[in-house]
């Protein structure tokens, strides 16, 4: 918010508005966010949200990692809903976002990956175990979210953050065929098993992904994509084009200048 001035953000608004989509920014990221925003705008980031009219379910605030609970009353008041990103919380040390709080007040809380510069992996099956773990940890409580729950902000609650959940989010007559399954005899790491959403949750990985439908069309059977010819032609060409970007960007050795200290 700190970066976007009254009349962007109301410009945005009105294009939500008039298309009826989505207005994604961040929010409480980090205390230097809010700070910066309060310094720049005279209100935090939530606050300014609200002065500037920019509330309501369209709004999908990203992180909310240093919100307070006068915050999270704003969240739940203007049906506001929130993007977990755990996994670039940690890689940045943004900090924990308070998300057993959320839930307990009744906030739509789904699971974000942010992007590949602060994620890397951008794996969504990684990021409900780091999210289920996270928030043990840093509760001290084992019970303080359940693998359940942690499904379900993977699944209906991203669906009813795009206000999209009569259409996607859970497996019911009337939505749309989008299926993941997962095989948990394709991976060691995921047997025995006994209660299927805690081996989805804690032990699977995109190893144990099989197959995978989007609205009926099958665009992975049996671990290979149905879309393209060549799996590795594409990875080829990505790898090609990552270290052309490196050579014109002037990084041609992310290495040099490391040492590798760990025998010493």
């Amino acid at each position: 918010m700190w970066a976007i001035s009254e009349e962007m953000g109301k410009m945005l608004w009105n294009i939500v508005k008039e298309y009826d989509s989505y207005f994604t920014v961040h929010i409480s990221e980090t205390e230097f966010a809010r700070t910066a925003t309060k310094d720049i705008h005279g209100e935090i980031d939530i606050k300014l949200l609200e002065k500037w009219g920019i509330v309501g379910p369209e709004v999908v605030a990203v992180h909310c990692v240093c919100i307070t609970d006068e915050d999270m009353e704003m969240l739940k008041k203007y049906d506001i809903k929130v993007s977990h990103n755990v996994a670039s919380n940690m890689y940045l040390a943004s900090g924990v976002a308070p998300v057993p709080e959320m839930l307990k007040k009744g906030i739509n809380v789904s699971l974000g990956l942010d992007g590949a510069a602060s994620n890397n992996a951008q794996d969504m099956v990684e990021l409900m175990k780091l999210t289920a773990l996270q928030h043990k940890v840093n509760n001290c409580d084992p019970l303080a979210i359940s693998a359940e729950k942690v499904l379900e902000m993977a699944t209906i609650e991203g669906a009813r953050t795009l206000r999209m959940e009569d259409e996607i989010g859970s497996l019911e007559i009337g939505k749309k065929a989008d299926l993941v399954i997962f095989n948990s005899m394709l991976s060691p790491k995921s047997i025995p098993l006994h209660n299927p959403v805690s081996t989805l949750v804690y032990s699977a990985s995109m190893h144990n992904v099989e197959s995978v439908l989007v609205d009926g069309n099958v665009i992975l059977e049996n671990g290979k994509v149905t879309t393209i010819e060549s799996e590795e032609q594409v990875l080829l060409n990505a790898q090609h084009a990552a270290e052309e970007l490196c050579k014109r960007a002037n990084v041609t050795n992310r290495m040099e200048g490391h040492k590798w200290n760990s025998l010493y």
